[in-house]
């Protein structure tokens, strides 16, 4: 392969690397916020039910294999 070939095969894997970056970049991206909100959610509501004054039922929350955390509103306006 000639000098020239290979340089252009250079240049066109820089530019598949760089659109390949940006298609991760969001992807990753968009699947972090998900996982934010999913685990969110359970808190979001006790935190809503606090300020309303309502009781809010305790929610268990997996978070990985061996660990999980629960969401109690010990009072009306506490969460």
């Amino acid at each position: 392969m000639s000098e020239a070939e290979q340089s252009k095969i250079r240049e066109e894997n820089d530019l598949i690397r760089i659109e390949r970056a940006k298609v991760t970049d969001g992807i990753a991206h968009h699947i972090s916020l998900f996982k934010r909100n999913f685990l969110s959610a359970p808190i979001r509501q006790a935190m809503h039910a606090a300020l309303a004054g309502k009781p809010n039922a305790p929610t268990e929350i997996p978070y990985r294999q061996d660990e999980k955390y629960w969401v109690i509103n010990p009072d009306k306006d506490e969460v």
